[in-house]
């Protein structure tokens, strides 16, 4: 990331001189889970709905201390076996 301090010349154009460069290497995490909240905005559905279906068999999640994490892609992949068997 670049800070600009624009200046105006004599002949009325501006003039950017790097004030102060900061590099840093951005890296995107990818997101491996969701919380219980971000799951069920997925879904489109509540999060009391989502509570019962994470406590359903076969459901992809894990409890890590007090919060649930629902794997992205098993939580896809359920989904679309649950369309096909209604």
């Amino acid at each position: 990331m670049a800070f600009f301090l624009c200046q105006k010349t004599k002949g009325g154009e501006f003039m950017q001189e790097e004030q102060n460069v900061i590099k840093l290497e951005q890296k995107r995490i990818e997101r491996l889970a969701y919380t219980l909240t971000e799951a069920a905005e997925a879904m489109g559905i509540g999060r009391n709905s989502m509570l019962k279906v994470v406590n359903m068999q076969g459901f992809p999640s894990t409890k890590v201390g007090r919060r649930w994490l629902i794997p992205i892609e098993p939580l896809k992949k359920w989904l679309e076996r649950q369309a096909t068997l209604n």
